[in-house]
């Protein structure tokens, strides 16, 4: 996976100076998706990180942000509104969440889900 999480860097896009990285990965464990936020988080600088994993038919979220955008943004905000739309849950600080949901119609709703983050820039 350390190869591959460059190569998941380039999927960031850049919103009014802030980067949002937000991806779907398969056969990640929670911990992985734990330091994966943390190492994107500190290679892209100012950013929004939300993660989902799925494995078999669960989906765990995780979504991280960047210090510097916590007055702005809340990672625990952010990653309800994804899981309320995944009929799931989630909850956390300002600066990292961690959520869940599970069936695979709502797996086949990430992509969409996931590329609405976007709309929250302000």
């Amino acid at each position: 996976l350390k190869n591959s999480s460059d190569d998941l860097l380039q999927k960031a896009i850049e919103i009014k100076g802030v980067k949002i990285l937000a991806i779907q990965l398969l056969d990640v464990s929670a911990k992985e998706g734990r330091d994966l936020v943390d190492k994107f988080k500190t290679k892209l600088g100012s950013a929004i990180v939300v993660l989902a994993m799925v494995n078999d038919d669960k989906i765990s979220l995780i979504s991280g942000i960047t210090k510097d955008l916590t007055t702005q943004y809340n990672a625990g905000d952010i990653l309800g509104n994804v899981a309320k739309q995944l009929d799931g849950k989630a909850g956390g600080r300002a600066d990292m969440a961690q959520g869940g949901a599970s069936g695979v119609e709502n797996i086949s709703k990430l992509p969409s889900v996931l590329e609405e983050i976007q709309n929250i820039i302000k």
